[in-house]
Parts: structure tokens; sequence; C-alpha cells
């Protein structure tokens, strides 16, 4: 969207001054707001909005001055959140903005607001990664009888946590690396699934010509693998987990059809159940803002 296009930040405080019981709630990307306007719709709650991050203007200087360290999508939903407080307190009841936890239960790392609330694994796309989904994702999707759910979750998750543990130490080190797809350094050995983290790291780090990080980046992992405690889905990254899976699909189960990883997770999407939904604490808590509200 374009930046003139963006709602400002004053404009939402005068908005709220005068519509303070407004139920609204803000999301990094168009996965979150699928999902929870899917979730509040079938609570049989109408009268809310959901609105993407990019339709509203926060400056980056805005972020980086108010949140050091947070950038990108993240960063402007926990500063549009504490900039609401700023302005406003906490006199509104049904304003929230929802953020990815990201790699906060490994740092121990939080930003707090009354409108701020965050994902209960690492980002949203984790709520997918669960048995029941990807059982019913193999079974109606894709036909396929007898690839086990739970083993292939178990066997993604030892690769995932790698990815995870790079992303991590690549951030606590600062390197301005871009991201890379890590289908690009899986293999299939017999049953098993190989991933060769030190190849994706080195390709990581190439891309910008610091390769000479490897070591530190390496040992900054090993510092950080005791801190992987806890329901794994709260280290794993949701996209990776897609792009990991749509490699799987693609060339291990040889399926063709629309399982790249955008429109992979459209289709998980659908295989979600308000049941799961309503055993985690960030639902729970929209479900309890969407009963005052009506």
């Amino acid at each position: 969207m374009r930046g003139e296009d963006r709602r400002k930040i004053a404009e939402l405080v005068t908005w709220y001054s005068l519509e303070p019981h407004l139920f609204d709630v803000y999301v990094e990307g168009s996965t979150d707001a699928s999902i929870i306007r899917w979730f509040l719709s079938s609570l049989g709650c109408s009268s809310f909005k959901v609105y993407e991050i990019d339709g509203i203007d926060v400056p980056a200087e805005l972020v980086s001055n108010a949140h050091p360290g947070e950038a990108g999508h993240r960063g402007r939903v926990i500063t549009l959140a504490s900039e609401l407080a700023r302005s406003l307190g906490d006199s509104l009841s049904y304003v929230h903005c929802i953020a990815d936890s990201d790699a906060d239960f490994v740092l121990q790392m939080r930003f707090d607001s009354p409108y701020l609330a965050y994902t209960d694994y690492a980002d949203v796309e984790m709520y997918l990664y669960r048995d029941e989904v990807i059982e019913k994702f193999l079974r109606l999707c894709l036909r396929n009888q007898t690839v086990e759910s739970e083993l292939l979750l178990d066997q993604f998750a030892v690769v995932l946590k790698e990815s995870f543990l790079i992303r991590t130490a690549i951030r606590i080190l600062g390197l301005g690396v871009p991201s890379l797809s890590i289908d690009r350094c899986c293999a299939t050995r017999g049953a098993r699934i190989a991933f060769d983290s030190e190849e994706y790291l080195r390709r990581r780090l190439n891309v910008r010509g610091e390769s000479e990080q490897v070591v530190a980046v390496l040992s900054t992992v090993e510092e950080l693998r005791p801190r992987l405690l806890g329901d794994r889905r709260r280290y794993l990254n949701g996209h990776d987990f897609l792009e990991l899976l749509s490699w799987y699909v693609r060339q291990v189960l040889r399926q063709s059809g629309p399982y790249q990883p955008l429109q992979l997770v459209r289709v998980l999407s659908t295989c979600l159940e308000m049941s799961y939904l309503l055993e985690e604490p960030l639902f729970r808590s929209l479900r309890a803002s969407a009963a005052r509200f009506q």
C-alpha cells in the first residue's frame, strides 16, 4: 500500500478518542487476518474489524527509536500498540495489536502494552503445525494414506529447530543477511530428511559477503540451544515450515498442485478447527473480548 493511502497513528488516536468502544484488531499480515476474521465470525461476532499493519503508517524511524532491534511488520505492530497506549492510556477495551512472538521465548524479551498481545507460538503459521491439521491435509488434500503426520512433524522439527537457531543467532549478531529458502539444503536419506545446516548458513552469509561470521554464528547457535524449552512450536519458524512442507510435497511425494508456500498456507488453514484455536490463550482472550463486546 502506498504511504499516502495509509492511516496515520494520529488519525487513529483521534478516531478512538471519539469512538473508544470499537472492536479492532491489528495484525502483521494476511494469514493472521484471515484466521482471526474466520475465528471471530465463527463465534457469531459481526461488529469487528481486522486490519493488516501495512494499512497503517508506522514510520521505520519511530519503530527503531521506540523499540530498538525491532523492524518489519512485527516492529510496526508493537510500536502501534505502544503509541496508542502513550496517547490514550488503557481507555480502549476492544483494541488488540497482535504480534508474532518470534524468538521471544528463547531470548526472554518482550515489550508490554495494554493493547499488545502475542501469538502463543513463534508465529501464526505455527497454529497449523499440529498432527490433526497435517493428517487432514495428507488424507483429504493429497489423498495420501501412508505418511504418518506425527512422524512427519517430528522429522520436520529436527530441521526447523536448526534453521530457527541460525535465524536467531544472525539476529543477535546484527548481521543483515537476507533469508534463504531451507529447501535448497534439504535432501532425503532413505526415509529420513537431511538438512545441511552449515551449508545453509554459509549460503546465507555469502549473499552479503559475511562468510567470516560462520564461526561466530555457530558459537551463538550452541549458546542458544539449551534455551529451546517447552512446546516446540515456540522455537520453529512458520515460513520455514511452509517451505519445508512445500518441498516435501513436491519433491518427495511428487505431488503437483497449489503447494507453493503462499498457496499451501491457505490450504492448511482450511484444515483448522475452532476447537483447536480455542485451546490457545490468545484466541481465548479474543473470545472473551467478543463476549464482552456483544
